[in-house]
């Protein structure tokens, strides 16, 4: 539940309150896929492209096998013009 807050914050705008409760997802399930993947979204919102791409990379290692959501969510879209995605 606390990576759907944290997203439903991310796309809100509320990128303080979307750290806070990916926070609490991480404290409770640190090797979630999901969480990483929302952490990926919150710091392409916040346009620190690296540390995204890092947390999808991590998101993908643990798991993470959305590819159609990565493909289509317009917050991914810097990094899926990465070369190194």
């Amino acid at each position: 539940a606390w990576v759907e807050i944290a997203e439903l914050h991310t796309d809100a705008g509320l990128l303080s309150e979307a750290d806070s409760a990916l926070s609490t997802a991480f404290r409770l399930s640190p090797d979630s896929p999901d969480a990483h993947y929302a952490a990926a979204r919150l710091h392409s919102a916040r346009k620190q492209f690296k540390p995204a791409l890092n947390s999808l990379k991590t998101a993908i290692s643990k798991g993470y096998d959305n590819q159609q959501r990565v493909a289509t969510d317009p917050l991914m879209t810097p990094l899926r013009k990465d070369k190194e995605v």
